[in-house]
Formats: C-alpha cells, structure tokens, sequence
C-alpha cells in the first residue's frame, strides 16, 4: 500500500484543486518572478502550512526575483530574515534534497529536526519539507514549507510538492528559452540586415519566402520588399540546366536542410528580367518552435 491508496475523496477533491491552483498561475505567469511568487504564496492554503519559501542557488537571468521569495502566516521581520540564515541542519537538508532530487520531509513521522538546530529554536519550525529544482534551462533552486503552529504527519504531501516543483522547473524553462530565443532572433536580425550577402528565409512547408534582406531584392531585381511572400517558383526556371524540375529538386534539398544538412550547391535562378544566372546556394535550417525555417544565402557565379 502507497501513499495514494488512503487518501479520502474529500482530500483527493483538494489535491486536484490544488494542482489546478498551481497549473492556473504557472499558465497565466507573464515572467518568471510574478509566477515564482504567485505559486509559493499559494503553498501557503494549499497546504495549511506557516511559511513557504524559494531562493535560486545563484542569480539568474532578467526577469528573475532580485532575491528569496518567503511567504508567512506570521509577519515578524526578523522571522523572515532568519530563514536563510546558516543553519548546519537545513544546509544538510539541502544537500541531501540536491543529491538526491527527492523532497525531504522531517516531522512526526519523518526526519527529526534537532531540537538545537536554528529551524527549531528561531524559526519555531516542528515539521517542514523542502525540495531542490533543477529546470532543463536556468540554474536550481530550492523552495520548502514550514508548520510551526502544529508538527504535520506527512502523507501524499511530498508528492504532490514534488509535482508542484516539475511543472515550476518546465515552466522557468520555457521562459528561458523563449528569452534565449528573442535573444538569438535578436541577433539575427541585425546579422541579416547588416551582411554582404543576399539573404532569403524560407517556409520549408509553404516553400514562400517570410523575410529577405535588401541585397537579395537587388540580385533578383525586384522591387524593396516584394520577395517577401514570394513563391520560390518565381525565382527559378522551370528546369535546371542538368535536366531536373527545379520544384521537384528544391524540395528535396529543402527537406535534408530542414533535417539539420547543410546544403551548398549550384543552381539557377530565374531573374525578374527572366534572364537566367548561374548561383551558389547555401542551405542552413534555423531554429523556430512554430514552423521549419531555412536560411538561403545567395550569389551569383562567375
């Protein structure tokens, strides 16, 4: 018999309001910090608990909390501030929990908290869980509760914590990518506006053109701005000199830089003067959570 199986309906009806209280703030966050502090402020209902608290190890990127998140039923200051004091028994704690990536639980029916240790005799804490979270992307941190009025017999508790603590780390992850990702697009663009070459971004499955620098609307002759919607059949002849379709080809080099194989080749395209020139193409696929994306970089040969 596990932890689950005694579980009444009555507790099972809070476990799952819980875990849609949690779900709720982590899916309308609009940064890391207002989610951070929204979930462990709601610790403190979810689980009838005293405090609830959350540092990250190290700093971590913009938009992240400047420092710990505490949250109390009481509000002494000097409680709060106490909370991250050394205290060889919570560094211990936090060592096993980062060793093991479990929550650790002490209590009446867990791990004892040393009646010397500054969790008992100047957080007045009888009974507490606390777990380490380490996000795909984005450095760890650790976050626990306190009881302090009364000692808790743990039951699905850590689990259920434990679950709360995997949904926070995917959803710091994504932010973090999404940051990385603005970052990198950010960098791209000025890349692809500042470079020599003839740049085209293509929809791998529309085979349009979504973005062109100014010197790819120079090479094939048209007008500042109107390759992008293009199709890539107006910019090439309906044969290649070797005898292959040039939509039929272009598809399958398309579908191998798409996959991650950078192609370089020859080929010809068709000018908007419907002249005919002989081009080096490179192939690179580029990183986009929405739809396949190819860069193509142009000239002509001689």
């Amino acid at each position: 018999m596990n932890d689950l199986d005694t579980i009444l309906p009555s507790e099972a009806e809070s476990i799952l309001a819980a875990i849609e209280t949690v779900d709720a703030i982590i899916e309308d966050g609009e940064g890391i910090a207002p989610m951070l502090h929204d979930a462990v402020a709601s610790f403190l209902d979810i689980f009838g608990c005293d405090r609830a608290f959350l540092s990250f190890f190290i700093p971590i990127s913009r938009g992240a909390p400047s420092g710990p998140i505490v949250y109390s039923r009481a509000k002494e200051a000097e409680i709060l501030e106490s909370v991250f004091d050394e205290d060889p028994f919570i560094d211990g704690v936090i060592a096993t929990a980062r060793d093991t990536m479990q929550v650790f639980a002490a209590g009446p029916n867990a791990h004892a908290i040393p009646p010397n240790s500054l969790a008992a005799t100047k957080q007045g804490v009888r009974s507490m869980m606390l777990t380490v979270v380490q996000p795909r992307l984005g450095p760890a941190w650790f976050m626990g509760v306190h009881d302090c009025k009364r000692a808790r017999s743990f039951t699905y508790e850590p689990r259920l914590f434990a679950r709360f603590g995997a949904r926070m780390a995917d959803a710091v992850t994504r932010f973090v990518y999404l940051e990385h990702l603005d970052h990198g697009e950010a960098r791209h663009r000025a890349l692809f506006r500042s470079t020599s070459e003839a740049l085209l971004i293509i929809d791998v499955g529309t085979q349009r053109i979504v973005d062109s620098n100014a010197h790819a609307a120079r090479l094939f002759g048209w007008p500042p701005g109107q390759l992008l919607g293009a199709e890539l059949r107006q910019l090439n002849p309906e044969m290649q000199p070797d005898g292959q379709r040039s939509d039929l080809r272009i598809t399958e080099l398309l579908a191998e830089a798409g996959a991650g194989v950078a192609r370089a080749y020859e080929w010809t395209h068709r000018m908007a003067d419907d002249e005919l020139a002989r081009c080096g193409v490179n192939l690179v696929a580029l990183p986009n959570p929405e739809r396949l994306l190819v860069r193509a970089s142009i000239r002509v040969l001689p």
